[in-house]
């Protein structure tokens, strides 16, 4: 059977936090190493909540069906929204998009061509993340296995710490990868050129 190695390297991480690590699979039976796979996917489904750049696909294009109108939407995808301001306001509901201007499943009426572009929140795998989020990730992880597991406060503040660090340096890099329209996103200088 095939063993991912950085999935298996992040559950050893997380073991190191109570002195556990030396495992060779994910499927040894170990109730730890479950626990610990169990916290790293929580983490992960955390991180793939917010919308950052890297699980975000600004404007995916999706087909109708015409006869139904019904738009189901992959399983990976967590959440839409619309991609322009004049679209109407709609969310996933029971793994379809729903249009909560008109209280309807059916697309059909704003779809163009028989398609529609939405904004979509893609959920990664572990693996996928880029480096920075996986950092995060394993901190996070690491912090809410130890207080599951033991209540050492001196090593919890210690993982507290490494976890708001890996965060700020995630979201540094997530942040770099936005493209910012300073006219449109910056009031001071708007305001500068008479344009407010």
């Amino acid at each position: 059977m095939y063993e991912n190695d950085e999935r298996l390297d992040a559950v050893r991480a997380i073991l190191r936090t109570i002195g556990e690590s030396h495992i060779d699979t994910l499927h040894s039976g170990d109730v730890d190493v479950s626990d610990a796979e169990a916290v790293l996917d929580k983490a992960v489904r955390y991180l793939n909540s917010g919308w950052y750049h890297f699980n975000t696909q600004r404007k995916r294009i999706f087909t109708v069906p015409q006869d139904t109108g019904i738009l189901d939407i992959p399983s990976n995808i967590i959440a839409v929204m619309k991609s322009d301001r004049l679209q109407p306001d709609l969310q996933v509901r029971k793994a379809r998009v729903y249009n909560l201007s008109d209280y309807t499943y059916d697309l059909r009426p704003i779809a163009v061509g028989g398609k529609i572009t939405l904004k979509a929140l893609e959920a990664l795998e572990y693996e996928d993340l880029p480096p920075t989020a996986k950092a995060y990730v394993l901190a996070l992880a690491r912090r809410e296995f130890l207080q599951d597991v033991d209540a050492d406060s001196l090593k919890l503040q210690a993982l507290m710490r490494d976890e708001e660090a890996a965060f700020l340096k995630f979201k540094i890099a997530d942040d770099k990868l936005v493209k910012v329209n300073y006219f449109a996103a910056n009031r001071v200088k708007f305001r500068f050129l008479g344009k407010e």
